[in-house]
């Protein structure tokens, strides 16, 4: 992690849409998932389903750590808008970053956004190999990780639980294509 990186890529997270509300359900009441918390139930039109998990990984899933319906940032100008002018975000609300590639020097600020924020970064296939926590409103320092093709940001305090080795995964453009897709 470096203070003052040669090539800053300066992210917060996307302002898209506003999320529509409910982004949770409860589990299903009859059939082979009854009784199971399938993680949120979100709104086609927009946010992805996202989970983090702490456990087995490879060999299926493991315990879920946190579940949000996440806003997208895919483009470029997505990422550099990030959440400045948002509403803050809510319970079970995130926003995930999509990197064209895992990168090294990846620096997340938090200026121009009113409200606190944690952010997880995450490597290609998922694995979460940083956390930055409580990241305070309109703050314009960067925080620089390596090796990072995913972030996530959550309202501050939300991604308490999490940690670093948990792995992101079951995010989906609901826009199409697999520009948001995690490898499990």
């Amino acid at each position: 992690m470096s203070a003052a990186p040669a090539r800053v890529a300066s992210v917060t997270l996307a302002v898209l849409a506003g999320l529509a509300g409910a982004c949770s359900g409860p589990a299903p009441d009859s059939g082979p998932d009854a009784g199971i918390d399938a993680g949120p139930a979100c709104p086609a039109a927009a946010p992805a389903p996202i989970s983090i998990e702490r456990g087995p990984g490879e060999s299926g899933p493991g315990e879920l750590v946190l579940a949000a319906c996440a806003e997208l940032a895919v483009t470029e100008a997505e990422r550099r808008q990030g959440l400045r002018g948002h509403d803050p975000l809510g319970s079970g609300e995130a926003l995930l970053i999509v990197l064209p590639d895992q990168l090294d020097d990846i620096c997340v600020t938090n200026d121009g956004v009113s409200f606190a924020i944690d952010v997880v970064f995450a490597a290609g296939d998922g694995r979460v190999t940083a956390i930055e926590r409580e990241f305070p409103a309109d703050d314009g320092d960067p925080r620089c990780h390596d090796g990072v093709r995913w972030i996530v940001e959550f309202a501050a305090g939300a991604a308490a639980a999490v940690a670093v080795g948990d792995s992101l995964v079951d995010a989906v453009d609901p826009r199409g294509g697999d520009a948001a897709r995690i490898p499990r």
